[in-house]
């Protein structure tokens, strides 16, 4: 029975495995390489073949029990076609953690019979349990799925050292280049670093590969090595200088008084648009909101003008949201200029040290309507008593003003009225028709997305301070009613249905007239149960609005909170179907010059205003461009001086896998579905895809989508083998919403993922 070398065992001389070792079990791959490594511990193991454990149970058994010195095992696969270049089958086999002495014999029987057809040389690993652990972690020589040239690094803080392959524990993914510094990584991140190059000096030249590994009072221990296939990537010195001249534009941002820059914040472009979105999507999102919309909404009802007119700072080709700029425009005007600085420094500088709040700007970090806990939630940003109490002022008529009912009953029926006439002017140029949109249903639709996150950030702060429970303002919230449930009997509902896309600003999505939907009875549920305070309910909430001086009533307040989000979704709906409206005069002129919609997608809309005789294909410099930039690993929130040779993915954003665009009915499973009940060709949630979800795979899904997980996961590497498409990883709440659709859209070349 072979034995796997004890914990930091002395290292042999600098050679090179064999590489017909890539073609042995993992177990086997693992016990070569083990007596080499100077950096990493290797837990006490043995190797058990079949006919051994077939002919002397026993004498194995007492073997290996020796040398745990009582404690737990790990009982591991190691199949001969588990852990391959090409077909890791990762998951699809046993494997049983913390096997007490006297069950490893059964758990060793359990692995062996997950295998099926039994072959003499069948293998199972055993190891000496680690127990708990600070932290679990998988590495890898590339960055997957397209091979980029960072070492990626997931890891998951947590007591299971399958936290990460599991995806069973939210994990953060360290993308580190080669010519990064590991001083200032974390110190778990900067062993596994090491173990990586460390393993790469015994491996065969060219060859990739994962190791797993497990952080325990300080120490980096291997637990396994798997040989993968990864794209080749003959991009590495193209993305070494992208990664320079971004630096160097984030130092020229930083001068011009732009240090931190978010993908998320305000508007949500990461999710609107994607993470990386094409030229045609991002240009019209930048004129119809961008460029001006945004803030002239937030204008008209008393907020300042902010540092800078434009939202977005495109930086290699991400739609990053400038902060600074953003935060600004929540500052009411007419504040005095040094107490505006010191609101916008104090945000400023929250965000910056509260990174993980970047999606959640308008309701965590700054302070947006007269809440009931005002001083108490500026405290936090440390602003002081004086400046909170003129914020305080200054933020009543603004919330009153996206409070009045006159108002946002006035948008709703403006909305109404645009959606039943959207077709009223197909004739008119395109340009024309851009600055329309924008006057007409940008500005409105920001204005009804104002009012309505002023009403909820104070219904909020009213669960703070307890005169509501929170799931009675989910109540609330769910019976604010859908815009299909306000549309559906007239013929603006057809019209905007027919029009709208998954995938708002992408003219490859498909219009709702073209998906094969089925008929769907959703439209009652949305818009759920007539909402009614109860008695204590609006004893507390009027208390609380006589406190901070609003002069409405609680029921007054309900009501414009349910008006307001009506106005909200309704604008919402007709804008998108509008835009798309726009994204097919572009499809027409396209192809009036012998292009379709992919090519049209990489040229920004105004190109397409005036298009006159027959074109060549204006793509390829867009395509090549996004193609080196799709290689640099960019974080969410970024910050003047922060470095981009080593860039932390955090645990809110998912690993995507594939490419094109996925669009599917979506099927929730859970731990007591069937497989017989699981749709075919179904995009499959689920919250966390252990290996025992394998049979997902018998249904032949159109895509995965998954809470928690990464790009190390088992479902990850059986994806890739299997040429299924994922999204892995989305976090917990954006999980939650997008499985309320019927439907979804994913595109995996801009990160965009649409419910339908």
């Amino acid at each position: 029975m072979p034995t796997l070398a004890p914990a930091c065992a002395p290292p042999l001389p600098d050679t090179r495995i064999d590489a017909s070792l890539l073609s042995a079990s993992k177990a086997e791959l693992l016990h070569s390489i083990a007596p080499s490594l100077r950096l990493a511990c290797v837990p006490y193991g043995r190797i058990v073949e079949r006919h051994r454990w077939q002919h002397a149970r026993e004498a194995t058994l007492a073997e290996f029990i020796r040398g745990l010195k009582g404690q737990p095992a790990a009982v591991r696969s190691s199949h001969p076609q588990e852990d391959r270049i090409g077909r890791s089958q990762a998951g699809r086999f046993l494997t049983r953690l913390d096997v007490e002495p006297d069950a490893i014999g059964d758990a060793v029987d359990a692995v062996f019979a997950s295998y099926g057809e039994a072959d003499p040389g069948d293998q199972v690993l055993l190891q000496r349990s680690l127990g708990p652990v600070d932290a679990a972690l998988v590495a890898c020589t590339r960055a997957p799925p397209e091979g980029a040239d960072y070492v990626s690094v997931s890891i998951a803080h947590g007591q299971s050292t399958r936290a990460v392959t599991d995806g069973s524990a939210a994990a953060d993914t360290w993308y580190v280049a080669a010519e990064a510094s590991p001083d200032k990584l974390p110190a778990p991140v900067a062993a596994a670093l090491a173990v990586v190059r460390e393993v790469q000096a015994y491996m065969p030249s060219a060859v990739d590969f994962e190791l797993e590994l497990a952080w325990m009072r300080s120490r980096i221990w291997l637990l396994q090595v798997r040989p993968i296939a990864l794209p080749a990537c003959d991009g590495v010195s193209a993305t070494r200088r992208k990664r320079r001249a971004v630096a160097a534009m984030l130092a020229r941002l930083g001068c011009s008084g732009t240090p931190l820059l978010g993908l998320m914040p305000d508007w949500n472009p990461a999710e609107l648009l994607g993470e990386h979105p094409r030229p045609l999507a991002l240009s019209l999102f930048q004129s119809l909101i961008g460029d001006g919309a945004w803030w002239q909404a937030r204008c008209s009802l008393g907020y300042a003008r902010p540092l800078r007119p434009r939202l977005l700072c495109p930086l290699a080709g991400r739609p990053y949201v400038d902060n600074a700029a953003s935060l600004s425009s929540f500052i009411p005007g007419g504040l005095p200029p040094a107490v505006t600085r010191r609101l916008l420094k104090g945000w400023t500088g929250y965000l910056a040290s509260h990174r993980h709040l970047h999606d959640r700007v308008e309701f965590d970090v700054a302070v947006t309507a007269l809440e009931f806990d005002l001083r108490q939630r500026l405290a936090f940003a440390g602003v002081d008593r004086s400046d909170a109490d003129l914020l305080s002022e200054a933020l009543r008529p603004i919330t009153l003003r996206c409070l009045d009912h006159r108002r946002v009953a006035s948008l709703l029926s403006a909305f109404e009225a645009f959606g039943e006439g959207l077709r009223h002017a197909r004739v008119d140029p395109l340009w024309i028709r851009v600055g329309r949109v924008r006057e007409r249903l940008a500005i409105p639709f920001a204005t009804a997305a104002r009012c309505d996150f002023a009403a909820q950030a104070l219904l909020r702060s009213a669960v703070r301070r307890g005169a509501l429970a929170a799931e009675r303002l989910e109540a609330l919230l769910c019976s604010a009613g859908s815009t299909a449930g306000r549309l559906a009997e007239g013929d603006g509902y057809r019209r905007c249905r027919a029009n709208a896309r998954a995938g708002t600003f992408d003219i490859r999505s498909l219009r709702h007239a073209d998906l094969p939907l089925r008929p769907s009875s959703t439209e009652a549920a949305e818009r759920g149960q007539r909402f009614v305070l109860r008695t204590h309910e609006r004893r507390e909430l009027d208390r609380l609005l006589t406190e901070a001086g609003l002069t409405l009533s609680a029921d007054r307040l309900v009501e414009a909170a349910l008006l307001a989000a009506r106005a909200r979704e309704l604008g919402k709906f007709v804008f998108a179907a509008e835009v798309s409206e726009l994204l097919e005069i572009v499809a027409r002129r396209a192809a009036g010059v012998g292009l379709g919609r992919d090519e049209a997608s990489w040229t920004p809309w105004q190109v397409w205003c005036n298009v006159e005789g027959s074109a060549t294909d204006p793509a390829a410099e867009a395509r090549e461009r996004h193609r080196t930039e799709s290689l640099l690993r960019m974080p969410a929130l970024i910050q003047v001086g922060d470095s981009l040779d080593a860039v932390c993915s955090s645990q809110q954003r998912p690993s995507y896998i594939g490419s094109g665009c996925v669009s599917a009915p979506l099927a929730t499973v859970g731990s007591g579905s069937a497989p017989g009940s699981l749709p075919v060709a179904s995009i499959v949630a689920i919250e966390a895809a252990d290996p025992g979800f394998d049979w997902i795979f018998e249904r032949a899904p159109a895509a995965l989508l998954t809470a928690w997980g990464g790009p190390h996961s088992h479902m990850a590497l059986r994806c890739r083998d299997l040429g299924c498409p994922a999204v892995l990883g989305v976090g917990i709440e954006r999980f939650s919403r997008l499985t309320r659709a019927a439907r979804l859209s994913i595109d995996f070349s801009t990160g965009a993922i649409h419910a339908i």
